[in-house]
């Protein structure tokens, strides 16, 4: 890059700007050589610098197009990666601020965040940073739908702060917040999960509060919690539900939040059937009642378990939030334990074993969910369940989800049952490589000696639906091999089986 002409720098830029993949290999290759020439000569990098420096001017950044920033962006993207004076460093703050406030698409609005981050290494741009957290705390509050792209920009842009220099966040952490939480109510998905992050990230900041002030900010935190949640408006219900978590995890051992008035909130969302909540809010819900669980498991067992459970299988059964119903229960089953679950598990068995028989697809948290139950809190008619279960589920076809649940249930059976489900698990592994149940494999035609091992990469790719047509039988090493490593049997168990299989060449 030595002797750089910033007329013809800036055509070759403007060339690329509209590929993002361009524009970040012309940044990394014009860093790389800038800093090379650094080492070789001091003067001419400072006129590659200044080259760089005279190329902003070449853009028309704030009546031009979203190429002309993309453009300005690259030059500053190289600028910002170099050892710049105070004075180039305030140049470029400015310009970047030009930037900030010409973005108008989304793409453009990320990669003007990404460029501001880069100043936040350089100690003396916190003045500048200042700045920005308050033009940017106005646009957050921009509601107009041509306003969104900067929306966007603007919660980037106190990440990349809250991130990188917290401190400098810290003191305005209360305004944040109450900007953050319109964003949260908003109906557009992509403002909603950005916003979402830098609350939960600014949450996290709470602990580096004084007591006082982190205390009086977890009482503002906990009244808007309450507004929301209590709301006609379903965004507002849907923003208190995203808030729940970084709320309540980060107010622990404040005297704002207890018990009592958190399972009140929640309440009535999962009395009655649960018929009025939709798949959103279901989802939401559930991963709020495992924090619930979590902040205190005995309050919770006397007083949430039941309905709880009761709501979980409700959303399972009529297909709303059927997944996030599974996990929830796979994650509140260990923290209760086994004494407290024990009088759900009966009914939530039978409603796993309905997804398995009726559910087109596969359904994996279902089987995820019952393992847990296997493991943690063993029905009495374990075998039972699963004896009617595992024909479906091995219909779902070898998965890796199969192969790990079905080591956790074989485990937790007694050892007689044992046996009989290391079998079935191999028989479906024979259909799947040779069309033929393990022990129907005695008149299969013999392989040839010079036949390679099937790895078990081959195993899964196939699916017992579709039973291969080869007569091509596996070697008892591969058998041995899978049978340790991904079928949950032991070697013992594995070699005595392939034995019993005369058409296996030992």
């Amino acid at each position: 890059m030595s002797s750089v002409d910033s007329e013809r720098l800036a055509a070759s830029i403007r060339a690329l700007a509209s590929s993002r993949d361009e524009r970040i290999a012309f940044v990394t290759e014009g860093v790389k050589q800038a800093k090379e020439l650094q080492g070789k000569s001091v003067q001419e990098y400072e006129m590659v610098v200044s080259s760089l420096l005279m190329c902003l001017e070449s853009f028309e950044v704030v009546h031009g197009t979203s190429v002309d920033v993309f453009c300005e962006l690259t030059v500053l993207d190289i600028l910002l990666s170099l050892d710049l004076s105070v004075i180039q460093l305030s140049q470029c703050n400015s310009y970047l601020r030009l930037c900030l406030m010409a973005v108008n698409e989304i793409p453009v609005a990320v990669a003007a965040a990404k460029t501001f981050a880069q100043t936040l290494s350089y100690s003396m741009t916190t003045d500048f940073v200042r700045t920005q957290i308050g033009e940017t705390l106005e646009w957050i509050a921009l509601s107009d739908a041509k306003s969104q792209p900067r929306r966007i920009c603007s919660i980037l842009v106190l990440t990349e702060v809250a991130l990188r220099i917290p401190m400098v966040i810290l003191p305005r952490l209360s305004e944040v917040f109450d900007r953050v939480w319109d964003c949260l109510a908003e109906h557009d998905e992509e403002v909603r999960s950005r916003a979402l992050s830098l609350f939960t990230l600014c949450a996290k900041l709470l602990v580096n509060r004084p007591a006082t002030i982190r205390a009086e900010t977890c009482d503002t935190l906990m009244s808007h919690l309450k507004a929301n949640l209590v709301s006609k408006s379903k965004d507002k219900r849907i923003a208190g539900l995203l808030a729940f978590e970084p709320i309540v995890i980060n107010s622990i051992g404040t005297s704002s939040v207890r018990y009592e008035d958190l399972s009140a909130l929640l309440a009535p969302y999962i009395m009655g059937d649960g018929a009025n909540v939709n798949a959103d809010i279901s989802g939401l819900l559930c991963r709020c009642l495992v924090v619930l669980c979590r902040f205190s498991a005995p309050q919770f067992v006397t007083k949430q378990l039941k309905d709880t459970v009761r709501f979980a299988l409700d959303s399972i059964n009529r297909n709303t939030g059927r997944n996030t119903a599974f996990d929830m229960l796979s994650e509140i089953i260990p923290i209760v334990g086994k004494a407290e679950f024990a009088p759900f598990v009966e009914d939530t068995c039978e409603v796993i074993k309905n997804i398995f028989v009726q559910s087109p697809s596969p359904c994996w948290k279902a089987l995820q969910c019952f393992c847990i139950i296997c493991r943690d809190c063993r029905p009495s008619k374990m075998e039972t369940y699963v004896d009617s279960c595992i024909e479906s589920v091995f219909g779902w076809g070898l998965s890796a989800e199969l192969i790990e649940c079905m080591r956790t249930i074989i485990e937790s059976s007694g050892a007689q049952y044992r046996a009989k489900l290391e079998e079935s698990l191999l028989d479906m592994i024979s259909v799947t490589l040779c069309g033929l149940p393990f022990r129907q494999q005695i008149n299969a035609p013999r392989v040839s000696g010079s036949s390679a091992d099937v790895g078990a990469s081959e195993y899964q790719s196939l699916s017992p639906s579709t039973p291969s047509n080869s007569s091509v039988s596996p070697t008892r090493s591969s058998w041995v091999t899978f049978c340790e490593s991904r079928c949950c049997l032991s070697s013992t168990t594995a070699a005595s089986l392939c034995v019993t299989r005369p058409s296996i060449p030992l």
